[in-house]
Formats: structure tokens, sequence, C-alpha cells
């Protein structure tokens, strides 16, 4: 077999040729790597966000959550409080009216009461009057003045500050006209204006 030109230089050209090659193929493999590692890394940045922005939205919930719990756990001590001290003024005044029984406001109040109860009375065959400890003997004076025949005065205290409560015998009438009642039915009124005078 006869070789025609310079087998070496044959040899470098084919060599050189698939080096050029050999570089465009690392070079493309290079490149397509490159946008494989950056289209991951994308795509990585892409989910870690998601998971930021997941995780920053439930803090967010917690916290709001948080918040409202905190803004109406602290709302309802706020009216504990408030409640407490309009119960204290409430109960503080009927005390203050307790002390001053001995007036005569309260004498012309407790005749007032007890004529009503009579008055209501009529027509019933017996009805028992009961009025607090330590008014047991201003009734008893009024009554005696008012004369009724049948209405009774108990010497059993009723567990009220004052005033008094009359009841029939059968049961079928009740007549409250004591403090505790008068002031139980002005309740809201009278809460609110110790409200404001305490709060503003």
């Amino acid at each position: 077999m006869k070789i025609y030109g310079d087998p070496e230089k044959v040899a470098r050209i084919i060599v050189d040729r698939e080096k050029s090659s050999a570089k465009n193929v690392v070079d493309d493999a290079y490149k397509a790597s490159l946008k494989l590692v950056e289209d991951a890394y994308k795509k990585a940045v892409a989910q870690g966000l998601r998971r930021v922005e997941d995780e920053y939205q439930r803090l967010e919930e917690l916290l709001s959550s948080k918040r409202s719990s905190l803004e109406l756990e602290l709302r309802n001590r706020i009216a504990e409080v408030k409640s407490k001290y309009i119960n204290e003024v409430l109960s503080r005044a009927l005390d203050e009216i307790a002390r001053m029984k001995g007036e005569e406001w309260y004498k012309r109040f407790m005749e007032t009461v007890l004529r009503k109860i009579v008055d209501e009375a009529a027509g019933q065959e017996k009805v028992i009057v009961k009025v607090a400890g330590d008014d047991i003997d201003l009734a008893r004076t009024i009554l005696e003045k008012l004369a009724p025949g049948n209405v009774e005065l108990s010497n059993e205290p009723a567990p009220i500050r004052g005033g008094a409560i009359g009841e029939s015998e059968d049961g079928s009438l009740r007549l409250d006209y004591s403090l505790d009642l008068l002031v139980a039915m002005n309740e809201s009124r009278l809460r609110l204006i110790a409200s404001k005078a305490l709060f503003g």
C-alpha cells in the first residue's frame, strides 16, 4: 500500500480537528450544565422564597390571633376591674343608706311603703310584713298607727337592707318594697352613673 503525503502532518490535522471538536463539545456541555445549575438554583430559590413567605404569613396570622386574644383578654380584665369598683360603690351606697336609716327621710319612706302594703292587702285574709332586723321597732310603731286588721308584722327579720316585704299567708300576693329591689331595678342607671364618675 502506497501512502501519499506526510502522515505526521495528516495526524496533526486530524488531532487538531478532534481537539477543536472536543473543545466545542466540552464548551457546549459546560454551558448546558451551567444552565441546568442556574435553573436548579432559581427553582430552589423560588421554593425557598415560597416557604419563607408561607412561614411569614403563618407567623403574621399567629401574631394577629395572639394580638386579638390578648386585646380581648385585656378588655375582659378591664371590664372585671371596672365592675368590681362599681360593685363596691353600689355596696357602699347601700351601706351609707343603712347608716342614714335613723333620719327623718327613712321614717317617711317606711311609712309610705307600709301604707302601700296595707292598701294593697285590702281584700286579703292575712298579709305578713317582714323588714330588716333594725327596722322591726319602727315598722311596729307605723303599723300600730295605721291599725290594719289583716296586716301582721313578723318578728323574723328579712334579709334586706331596708324597706319592707309583704306576703299573703296563702302566697298569692307578694309585695316587695325593699331597698334592695329598688336598687336592683335601677342598677343599670346607677352603674352608669358610677361608671361615669369613676372612669369618666
